[in-house]
């Protein structure tokens, strides 16, 4: 039994992106009083918002953590362990797919790291290489159907008895209350503007991709070389989403139809099945820009305790700390890192909160595992809300 104790501390988490929305869920679900306060969220957000890019995301599990990063390493195992759950649930927009990752370079990176974590991992064989590479591999991976799965992902915080304020905040300390406990700030590029943070090392690295209709298409491919980010990612849905770019510092959030006819040209190079015959105009159904919320030394997953600024303007008492943990900058990987990140918050906070000499956790509040298993059975179900 899953039991919520009346002095569990309440928390807020800033942003409802795909890192917000997995630490809130996982924070919701380990027994803590979860309120998630943003401007834009999966069912209330600007096609054109430059702040909120996870619903105009690919996208697939894909790690790019270098085996030598044994944090990022760690948080990417995370996730994918979940993910491999997940998976089996269904209306969530996840679904395994083959996939294919090819390099116009030669083999001169380590082999991924996750080549022993994933089902069905192969090198290709000299002749399976094509489209000017000359090495690569093959592994199943997952993809997502973004909208679908930050829907799911919503319904699921609700129906473990979060909240969610849409709300803009002017500053960091302007979302506690008195009676909150600690705040989570996943505010992703925002990260960069909002007071009391304005991190500079954050900025905007700008992705357009195309999206298809080609059910037909059955697994993913990315090919990589310098200057070159080309992919091809299938959704459950029939939909398919081409790419891309990866533009450090731009920041439009307006199509460019030149890079668009690039990316198509790429997409069918790179993946001749899209075209069921030769020549055959490709079916678009929309374009899309995002911008990645990059960071340069990468994820900030930190905590510090902080005097709100606007103690008395918020009716709360000088002087009196509030637990701010960061976690933000995940550029391109936030769904890849997601529930990773969401595990070492939880362990932050359960740290901090703990009674000192006590106990572990604060009363009422359960283990990753439990908040996984949770999770998993609030996911699976079926009615609406």
């Amino acid at each position: 039994m899953h039991l919520r104790g009346a002095t569990a501390p309440n928390i807020t988490v800033v942003g409802a992106g795909v890192v917000g929305l997995s630490t809130a869920v996982l924070l919701q679900a380990a027994g803590y009083h979860v309120t998630v306060i943003a401007s834009h969220t999966p069912d209330h957000y600007d096609e054109h918002a430059a702040l909120y890019a996870s619903p105009k995301a690919g996208a697939h599990w894909r790690s790019v953590a270098h085996p030598d990063d044994a944090k990022l390493v760690e948080i990417d195992r995370i996730t994918l362990k979940l993910f491999q759950r997940i998976v089996k649930i269904t209306d969530t927009g996840v679904i395994p797919m083959p996939s294919f990752d090819i390099y116009m370079d030669e083999h001169a990176e380590p082999l991924p790291w996750f080549k022993n974590e994933v089902e069905d991992f192969n090198m290709l064989a000299k002749d399976a290489l094509y489209a000017d590479t000359k090495w690569g591999f093959s592994y199943l991976a997952y993809t997502f159907n973004t909208p679908k799965y930050l829907a799911w992902m919503t319904r699921l915080f609700k129906r473990l008895g979060g909240k969610i304020a849409v709300k803009t905040l002017q500053h960091i300390d302007d979302a506690a209350t008195p009676t909150t406990a600690a705040v989570i700030n996943c505010t992703g590029l925002g990260a960069r503007t909002l007071g009391g943070v304005e991190d500079q090392n954050v900025y905007p690295t700008r992705g357009q991709i195309v999206i298809v209709r080609a059910p037909h298409v059955k697994y993913t491919i990315t090919r990589l070389g310098d200057d070159v980010f080309d992919y091809v990612i299938p959704r459950e849905d029939g939909l398919v989403i081409l790419g891309g770019t990866y533009q450090e510092g731009a920041d439009s959030m307006q199509p460019d139809p030149a890079t668009a006819n690039r990316i198509l040209e790429n997409a069918v190079a790179v993946c001749p099945q899209l075209q069921l015959w030769p020549g055959q105009k490709l079916e678009v159904v929309a374009h899309r820009v995002g911008l990645r919320p990059t960071r340069k030394g990468g994820i900030r997953l930190e905590h510090e305790w902080r005097t709100p600024s606007a103690a008395s303007k918020r009716g709360g008492k000088e002087g009196k700390k509030t637990l701010v943990v960061h976690n933000y900058g995940h550029g391109g990987g936030g769904y890849q890192s997601s529930w990773g990140s969401a595990h070492h918050v939880l362990q932050i906070v359960h740290e901090q909160l703990a009674p000192v000499g006590k106990q572990s956790t604060p009363v009422g509040v359960k283990s990753f595992d439990v908040a996984v298993r949770r999770i998993l059975a609030v996911g699976n179900i079926k009615s609406k809300l």
